[in-house]
């Protein structure tokens, strides 16, 4: 029975220790009018980590970009104020990669 509350112990621990170090912190960015213009996330060095979302005046979505330690990756993703899909780029370690796809306020390439 101890060796099971010892086990048990030490891998709750270890989960806590683990789990502290990959903490982020939610941040938001407003304009000067006080609507919301960025959300996203920062480690504990402040580095921008995961989805960071930008905002219109509106509230409504305008940009989503993904970012790992500052540096953008993935897809990068831009929307028109009516919510119709603007453009879609990629990104890998901070530069850009492939080419964009630009979408009129139709949907159409």
């Amino acid at each position: 029975m101890r060796i099971y509350l010892f086990l048990f112990a030490l891998l709750s621990l270890l989960g806590f220790i683990s789990c502290k170090e990959n903490d982020l912190i939610p941040q938001t960015r407003n304009f000067s009018t006080g609507n919301k213009q960025a959300t996203y996330f920062t480690n504990k060095k402040g580095e921008i980590m995961g989805t960071y979302t930008e905002y219109f005046q509106s509230g409504k979505v305008q940009s989503l970009k993904e970012f790992d330690r500052n540096l953008e990756v993935g897809k990068a993703t831009f929307f028109y104020e009516s919510g119709q899909l603007r453009e879609v780029q990629y990104f890998k370690d901070g530069k850009k990669h492939g080419g964009d796809t630009l979408y009129d306020e139709s949907g159409r390439i």
